[in-house]
């Protein structure tokens, strides 16, 4: 190979690299499979691992991937990531006429969707990569990422806020009686109670739809109002304690109060913070004739 080619050959390494990452952060998985080998392995374990820490940001990204006709790019999009990659400082040596290894340095900052355990991934290390020249062209053979250091944003927003907004959704959910938004809530395999005279269970979203619009429907007009929630957090589980203030009106002329308490688990899931479990203790209730108009 001439110095001149060896100077072309160079030039398609890297913009083959600049593709790679274009098709990653935009989402295009036909581009990102023009510029790998068929028979690419992509090594990713522990490409989202802090060296220093051991921590893992990312454990679903610790796969292999063989073959081009495998790869996706929209990965990160539909997780509603958003991904920016940056590659510079590039080290190529030729093996052969069509071979090449290359070490290219990188940062990727991964901007997390609301409600993530953080706001933003930023990592720093160096792409090992096999090249190969393949129909005219230069793809990629083999990958593997070497970290330096990988390391998180906190939330810009405080999980106590979001488990609150969560709180306060419910309660308008009752309110306005829009029953297709309380399975939101929930997760899938969760558990509305109540405790005392009346102790229900009730296991699932269908099930405590069902039961939370049979209590609600019987009143023509309702205001739930949750007060000074109490919330602990440990990782992506928390508890919280809501008191309750809820009014209801029976009739023309008759309406209920009742108060109680919330007693919830809550777990972080990718879609932002759920109800695992949700219990209500009745404090006081009484009924009352109206007077005056509503």
């Amino acid at each position: 190979m001439t110095d001149q080619e060896q100077s072309r050959a160079i030039e398609a390494i890297k913009q083959a690299k600049a593709r790679y990452f274009r098709s990653v952060d935009t989402g295009d998985s036909e581009l990102g499979r023009s510029i790998l080998a068929d028979d690419c392995v992509l090594d990713y374990r522990g490409c989202c691992t802090d060296p220093v820490t051991g921590h893992d940001f990312f454990p679903e990204m610790n796969v292999v991937m063989h073959g081009s006709d495998n790869w996706t790019s929209d990965g990160f999009r539909k997780a509603g990531i958003v991904s920016v990659h940056q590659g510079y400082n590039f080290d190529i040596s030729f093996t052969g006429d069509t071979s090449a290894t290359s070490i290219c340095a990188m940062t990727d900052r991964l901007h997390m969707p609301p409600g993530s355990p953080f706001a933003l991934m930023t990592g720093h290390g160096y792409y090992h990569e096999t090249y190969e020249k393949q129909d005219d062209a230069w793809k990629i053979k083999t990958l593997k990422i070497v970290r330096l250091r990988v390391e998180s944003t906190p939330p810009l927003i405080d999980d106590r806020l979001l488990i609150r907004d969560l709180i306060d959704e419910y309660s308008n959910v009752c309110t306005q009686k829009a029953w297709d938004r309380l399975p939101q809530l929930f997760v899938q395999e969760c558990v509305w109670r109540t405790e005392g005279t009346h102790a229900r269970v009730f296991r699932g979203h269908a099930e405590i739809v069902e039961a939370i619009k049979a209590v609600v429907e019987g009143y023509p007009l309702v205001f739930q109002m949750p007060h000074a929630p109490r919330i602990q957090l440990d990782g992506d589980r928390a508890t919280a304690t809501t008191l309750m203030h809820e009014f209801g009106r029976l009739d023309a002329d008759k309406g209920s109060i009742a108060y109680g308490t919330y007693s919830d688990r809550l777990v972080r899931t990718a879609a932002g913070w759920k109800f695992e479990e949700r219990l209500f203790q009745a404090v006081h209730r009484e009924d009352y004739v109206i007077g005056g108009g509503l």
